[in-house]
């Protein structure tokens, strides 16, 4: 016989032992009687039931009645039963909802009712559990804030594996047109300082395999911004996280990024960052890689176009009272007029070596003429061929002027500075009142007139 067999057996068994229910008048043979005693003849039955004994005769005295016993057992029976049957029901409601399409759509139609007007659209097909597809979607905040999409497709699984975690699977998620509308926000409470978090592991694994958007409108007040051709993957075993920006198309060009993230502290952090894309018609070019930590985050920068050439070395801590550590910039063939058409024209030579102020910048003193003609022999030494004049001047905040003398074909400004790390109204809470300080060279190598448009 084999175990399934033997379990139906002793299960029949003990039902019968628990639930059986002896016939009336049956049971053991009473004291006294041999299923004939009654009252004249009769043999096992007679009248008004002679067979049986008298009520409160033949058991011992405070016993329960046989009834009393058979109805704790079912009390019990169902005081067990009852609650695994509730959970069974809700278990396979549940189970219809996600699995089945009219269950998915049942689901749909109570959200779009019970939000009460927040939520709007039509589900075209699928389930819960393996992806939707949806169309004329509307999102409606109480703020006033809206989304609204025409089409959205999608397929997932969640992979259950009994000695790994388990893993969610994303194949594709592809979204039409989006059109945001952001009201901000009527009170302006200031905002709390971040917090290096303690723990960025996942409960479970992630692979999100494909996703896209072609289009998104961000709308605030009268302006409008558009991003477009946005393509996503990443995945996470939940501790270690891989994500990848393939292309994000932006008014001021073409992003794309990659990162990798360790979810236990420091939280070290590699990545690169690249853009591309044209100002005033020109193409400009930048790359970016990150290093370090989340506690201390470092980034070699280079940019390229517009015949400018450059480098930038930055130390971040981005959790810190203070964020900024060192910024170090080279660039060559910087011309204002670039940026900005009304700008004058120049060919700038900047280099920089920025830190956190120790005990505060002292203030602004032009230096003695005998020191200016020495920094006036730097520049020169910058362009021997054309020959220099040269200022320095020490300054306690950023865009204060600096003292110049003389005029040559190419010109030179040093000096150090000093900057508050936010202007008022607009503080970093992780930086309120910080100040950096150090050196910066401008080296002019086109100088001129203003007014013949030139710096």
């Amino acid at each position: 016989m084999s175990a399934h067999r033997r379990f139906r057996c002793a299960s029949w068994l003990i039902a019968r032992a628990v639930f059986a229910v002896p016939p009336d008048g049956g049971g053991a043979p009473q004291p006294g009687g041999d299923g004939t005693n009654g009252a004249g003849a009769g043999g096992t039955g007679g009248a008004g039931g002679a067979g049986a004994p008298p009520s409160g005769e033949g058991r011992e005295p405070g016993a329960p009645p046989p009834r009393r016993r058979r109805r704790l057992w079912k009390s019990l029976a169902w005081a067990v039963a009852a609650p695994v049957l509730i959970v069974a029901l809700v278990a396979g409601l549940l189970y219809g909802a996600a699995t089945t399409e009219r269950g998915t759509a049942w689901v749909w139609r109570a959200a779009v009712k019970v939000l009460g007007g927040q939520l709007a659209g039509t589900l075209d097909g699928g389930t819960i559990a393996t992806g939707l597809r949806l169309r004329d979607v509307i999102w409606r905040g109480k703020d006033g804030t809206t989304f609204a999409i025409d089409r959205v497709s999608s397929q997932w699984a969640l992979e259950i594996h009994e000695r790994r975690p388990w893993r969610f699977v994303l194949d594709y998620l592809h979204v039409g047109d989006v059109d945001a509308r952001i009201v901000p926000s009527a009170t302006t409470e200031p905002s709390s300082p971040m917090t290096l978090p303690g723990d960025l592991r996942l409960p479970l694994a992630l692979e999100l395999r494909d996703v896209r958007v072609a289009k998104l409108t961000l709308r605030q007040g009268t302006s409008a911004t558009e991003f477009s051709n946005f393509a996503f993957h990443g995945r996470s075993d939940g501790r270690h996280h891989e994500a990848a920006v393939e292309q994000l198309d932006t008014p001021y060009g073409a992003v794309n990024a990659r990162a990798k993230l360790d979810g236990v502290r420091p939280f070290a952090l590699s990545g690169e960052l690249g853009y591309a894309g044209k100002v005033n018609n020109e193409d400009v070019q930048m790359n970016a890689r990150l290093g370090g930590s989340l506690e201390a985050l470092s980034a070699e920068i280079a940019a390229s176009g517009m015949k400018l050439a450059g480098q930038a070395h930055v130390e971040a801590a981005p959790f810190a009272a203070v964020p900024l550590k060192r910024a170090t910039l080279a660039f060559d063939h910087v011309n204002p007029q670039a940026f900005a058409p009304g700008a004058p024209f120049a060919d700038l030579a900047l280099r920089a070596d920025l830190e956190p102020a120790q005990g505060g910048v002292k203030p602004f003193v032009p230096e003695a003429p005998a020191q200016a003609a020495a920094s006036g022999a730097h520049g020169a030494s910058a362009a021997p061929a054309r020959g220099a004049s040269a200022a320095s001047a020490r300054i306690a905040s950023a865009g204060a002027p600096a003292s110049a003398s003389g005029a040559a074909p190419a010109s030179a400004t040093t000096f150090a500075s000093g900057a508050t790390g936010a202007a008022p109204g607009h503080e970093n809470p992780n930086a309120a009142g910080f100040t950096v300080a150090g050196k910066v060279s401008i080296v002019n190598a086109k100088p001129g007139a203003i007014d013949a448009h030139l710096l």
